[in-house]
């Protein structure tokens, strides 16, 4: 017996390229969209504990803190130790407004998403009966943004 030996052709190998060209197109705007969508989630949970001091502050204070807090500052005022939130690399900077209590983010440069990058989202408190309820605004369009945003309080 005899074996032969089957080479693969040129038409198989395009064909083989051309099945990966159509998986890729389809995966990848799937892929970057949950990586956008990943990051966001991320700004979020790093501005939680924030949220959280500014609430304690409120419930305790009656009101909103007196004086503005900036990345730099001292944060012991809203029980965060004095170098304050957890730095993450999606965000350039954080500020509590002085007398409004607005939690002020700025989005990092060159991170996340053309559309998003440097922009900023404010965390906007109301006090109520049960303590205070947030609202969120962007400085951008972006509607990965605004969609992630829809779904903060």
């Amino acid at each position: 017996m005899k074996q032969t030996k089957r080479n693969i052709t040129l038409i198989e190998s395009m064909i083989v390229i051309a099945i990966i060209g159509i998986v890729l197109a389809v995966a990848l705007p799937a892929w970057q969209a949950s990586n956008i969508k990943a990051q966001l989630t991320k700004v979020a949970s790093a501005v939680e504990p924030i949220k959280q001091g500014v609430g304690n502050f409120v419930r305790q204070n009656g009101s909103t803190p007196s004086a503005p807090i900036a990345t730099t500052g001292d944060w012991t005022i809203l029980g965060l130790g004095a170098s304050g939130p957890a730095p993450i690399t999606e965000i350039a900077g954080y500020t509590v407004t002085a007398s409004t209590g607005e939690i002020v983010v700025t989005l990092c440069p060159d991170c996340i998403k053309k559309g998003i990058d440097g922009h900023i989202i404010k965390w906007t408190p109301t006090l109520v009966a049960s303590g205070v309820t947030w609202a969120v605004t962007s400085s951008s369009a972006d509607p990965a943004l605004l969609s992630a945003i829809k779904k903060w309080k």
